[in-house]
């Protein structure tokens, strides 16, 4: 991005894409010029990373420190100019650390979140979201992800991804070229849970890996279909891990260099089983991939969501355990809210890998039943649509060299889904 400076912005305010990028995408129809700081950008320039269930265009800003990038995010037009003069104001004043604005639209949601309230489409209008947001955070379909973190923390997790695609974009253009699918491989996305295989990076070890334990979604092809169909490409003797979430950076995974790969997917603290440490999450069922990858996509109508698959040796699971019942109540009552783990559930701070339910509520609402006297039993498990218990798989990374291991090791694939 290229550095500018105007009297309305502070310094330094850089645009989305450099004037030499942005020229050539205007003569090849692609982008549209800056009309009140807003471009109009064709979603087919971003190849496979553009969601097939998004519309032709998109609006982005022109400058990424702008009201238009604050819109973007998902505020209304008069909330976002608001809190765009705030982060301006803010620039001014020498005495105060300059926030991003980024730092600006976490702030207002932040402050005012009611975790008590059941509202969710009231409680956002109140903060300025926009509908197209407002709507995707209370599509239905969604009640199990949604119940796993509060309203506040879902808005802040989406409007950090929305900025992050701005941030990326000039580059994404660059490596997403538009391209015919391979021989005999669908060209477009897929129903859950035909799957498309998108082309893997530059960097990518991808082969498909083996879909062995899952309980397909409903209306999809069989279990033994999809397993018959992703045996020709497996590795033998390794397991399948899935993750799913948003596509861009699912798709950073992937083409991450191998010693970087765990990075990109390290987890925030605190989460159910991290303790005091981060680590990575994968799953090993289908719904519950699909479920966030769907979640993903319901809140990023542009870039859609995926799954990423991992095929994993076995030599690297070592020291894998379950854990379920109370032990784990009390590994998420403590793990999610930042506590150091008592004597009698320590020893799961040690666990390299760590196999149990997701917990099915959010964590200040963890926080508020404990201020009223309660424990660890009011922890409730996430159940998928079929009412089985979701499971996950937590990977802990202590060392550089573990880190660079798994990258090297695990194989990788993505795939996408679209709307139902």
């Amino acid at each position: 991005m290229s550095q500018t400076s105007t009297s309305s912005q502070r310094v330094p305010s850089f645009k989305i894409f450099t004037p030499e990028k942005a020229d050539a995408l205007r003569h090849a129809g692609i982008l549209s010029e800056a009309v009140g700081g807003v471009r109009i950008l064709s979603t087919g320039s971003l190849g496979s990373f553009a969601s097939a269930s998004s519309s032709d265009t998109v609006e982005i800003p022109d400058y990424l420190d702008s009201a238009v990038t604050v819109k973007f995010l998902g505020f209304t037009e008069s909330a976002a100019n608001e809190i765009y003069a705030r982060f301006v104001r803010a620039g001014q004043n020498m005495q105060c650390l300059e926030p991003s604005l980024l730092d600006m639209a976490k702030a207002t949601i932040n402050m005012n979140t009611s975790e008590n309230m059941d509202d969710w489409d009231r409680e956002m209008q109140d903060m300025g979201i926009g509908y197209q947001l407002r709507a995707a955070m209370v599509a239905p379909g969604h009640d199990m992800v949604r119940s796993t973190a509060s309203l506040g923390e879902w808005l802040v997790i989406t409007i950090a991804e929305r900025m992050d695609f701005l941030e990326a974009l000039d580059t994404i253009i660059l490596v997403h070229q538009p391209a015919p699918p391979p021989p005999g491989v669908p060209g477009s996305s897929m129903d859950p849970p035909d799957r498309i295989r998108t082309p893997p990076g530059p960097a990518s070890r991808a082969r498909r890996p083996q879909m062995s334990h899952f309980a397909p979604p409903k209306g999809s092809e069989t279990a033994a279909d999809t397993e018959k169909k992703d045996s020709e490409t497996v590795r033998p003797g390794d397991l399948h891990f899935l993750k799913g979430g948003r596509y861009s950076w699912l798709e950073r995974i992937r083409d991450a260099e191998p010693r970087l790969m765990v990075s990109e997917a390290l987890c925030l603290v605190p989460t159910d089983f991290t303790g005091m440490t981060r680590g990575v999450y994968l799953t090993s069922q289908w719904q519950t991939a699909w479920q966030y990858a769907d979640w993903a996509r319901e809140r990023h109508p542009v870039e859609g969501g995926g799954i990423l698959h991992f095929s994993v040796p076995q030599e690297l699971l070592v020291g894998r355990q379950e854990i379920n019942g109370h032990a784990w109540q009390r590994l998420v009552w403590y793990s999610r809210r930042g506590q150091l783990l008592p004597d009698d559930i320590v020893e799961w701070d040690d666990v390299r890998i760590i196999d149990g339910p997701i917990c099915g509520i959010s964590t200040p609402k963890m926080r508020r039943l404990a201020t009223k006297g309660h424990d660890e039993t009011c922890v409730e498990v996430m159940r998928l649509r079929d009412g089985n218990r979701a499971f996950q798989n937590f990977f802990r990374f202590r060392t550089r060299l573990e880190h660079e291991l798994f990258g090297l090791r695990v194989q990788v694939w993505l795939d996408r889904i679209r709307e139902r």
